[in-house]
């Protein structure tokens, strides 16, 4: 495998459908988050809940990948995606949660994947 591809599809990612946050169909609003990568898991090595809260918080606007979410018409902004996800306590606890559980270690996968 070429690095290129390696550096292009190895990473997984993972879409976390949150509408009934809104008042709407749980698939009306979704957002396409990645995997992080080694250097940026660090920050929740051995680290307490708190902390690891506090870690994904700075990184969320990073593993933004695309959305449903627009702003005047145009596609969002991840930072813009990652303000709104942050913005409401349940909301953001609940993408962490999603956000954690579909990574291929925390279900036994082995091949990159995606819901």
């Amino acid at each position: 495998m070429e690095i290129k591809e390696a550096r292009a599809t190895g990473l997984f990612s993972c879409r976390i459908e949150f509408g009934e946050f809104f008042g709407a169909d749980k698939e009306a609003l979704w957002v396409r988050m990645r995997e992080a990568t080694a250097e940026e898991l660090s920050a929740f090595a051995a680290s307490e809940a708190k902390k690891a809260g506090e870690a994904f918080m700075a990184l969320l606007p990073k593993l933004v990948l695309e959305s449903s979410f627009t702003d005047g018409g145009v596609a969002a902004t991840p930072e813009s995606v990652a303000d709104i996800i942050k913005s409401k306590g349940t909301l953001f606890s609940y993408v962490l949660m999603e956000w954690q559980q579909a990574l291929p270690l925390a279900k036994g996968k082995s091949t990159k994947s995606g819901k």
